[in-house]
């Protein structure tokens, strides 16, 4: 970034640090722009048990014939997400890539009730997730086994 040292205070970004080759150095960057009582909102993609093995795996893995045409788990989620490029972070990983930059103080989980049927399409699926009521739904998703997305809030450490 063409932007001096400690320029912001306060960084958002949504869906895209995890679409890069490099995420460390994304983080460097933020860290690097940020002024020393700066804070810093953002969204990866979580990797959930739910998400990986029951979406991933089970569905287009065994369902729809992905790992008998040779992908992996890995390789599957990678096919069937947005973007050519997708990282999917544990807490841990996501916690490594921040150590020394950031002060973490609060990860939410965030997930659709759409997660929760994971076979069907388009208009089948969301038949099935309006008979599920939307309290229940956030309930269940908003949760580290299910959820899709991490948001984290952090400060940065100088």
């Amino acid at each position: 970034m063409s932007f001096p040292e400690s320029s912001f205070g306060f960084v958002w970004s949504w869906g895209v640090i995890h679409h890069s080759a490099d995420t460390r150095a994304i983080l460097e960057e933020i860290h690097r722009v940020l002024k020393p009582d700066g804070k810093v909102v953002f969204m990866v993609y979580h990797q959930s048990w739910w998400n990986t093995f029951v979406r991933a795996g089970l569905y287009y893995g065994l369902i729809r014939g992905g790992l008998f045409k040779g992908h992996d788990v890995h390789q599957l989620v990678q096919l069937n997400t947005d973007g050519a490029l997708a990282r999917f972070y544990t807490k841990e990983e996501l916690m490594k890539d921040l150590d020394e930059l950031f002060n973490v103080s609060r990860i939410d989980y965030l997930g659709s009730k759409h997660q929760l049927i994971p076979f069907g399409f388009g208009p089948v699926k969301v038949f099935v997730s309006r008979l599920i009521p939307n309290v229940l739904g956030r309930w269940i998703t908003n949760r580290p086994f299910f959820a899709y997305m991490q948001v984290v809030t952090c400060s940065v450490v100088k």
